[in-house]
């Protein structure tokens, strides 16, 4: 139990102060561990993390989003499947990459996916800011967020971070 507070604590990082030096491989790493009890059996998580510097960042923004692109990416898998998490350097810019095999985002949608609305979800209806909330995450580290998506192959969303 111990180990589990310990590993929650760190996630959150609430003994931190809000700015500080890490590497997003590292915090991407901890998120998926997090998130590994909740994540089906049926679907894979493959890490390619790279070697990367540790950036000046706000570690529980990223990890906010970078847990919700996840577990957005777990929701659009309906069968097996398989999600590919990689990072690397490219230039003086850190790229981090979530890839799902799900159902993928027709192009109509794919426009608006990042405005503040809402979302059915079978009898449900529910408010859809987390991927408002990634690119605002992603904006504070004067970063940019891209997607691209194919109907039946899947979404890929790259962050793309400053090296500072």
């Amino acid at each position: 139990m111990s180990a589990l507070i310990g590993r929650l604590k760190d996630f959150v990082r609430l003994d931190q102060a809000d700015q500080q030096r890490t590497s997003p491989s590292l915090l991407l790493a901890e998120t998926v561990d997090m998130l590994r009890p909740q994540i089906p059996e049926r679907i894979v998580v493959e890490l390619d993390l790279g070697e990367l510097p540790q950036i000046q960042c706000y570690p529980r923004e990223l990890n906010q989003a970078f847990m919700t692109l996840i577990v957005n990416a777990v929701d659009a898998i309906e069968d097996t499947g398989r999600i590919v998490i990689s990072s690397l350097i490219a230039g003086d810019e850190i790229r981090v990459r979530i890839t799902d095999a799900g159902k993928g985002l027709q192009p109509e949608r794919l426009s608006r996916i990042f405005e503040v609305g809402f979302v059915e979800r079978g009898a449900t209806m529910r408010m859809n800011v987390g991927l408002a909330m990634c690119q605002s995450v992603v904006h504070r580290h004067a970063g940019s967020i891209e997607v691209q998506s194919a109907v039946g192959v899947g979404t890929t969303f790259e962050l793309i971070l400053p090296i500072r």
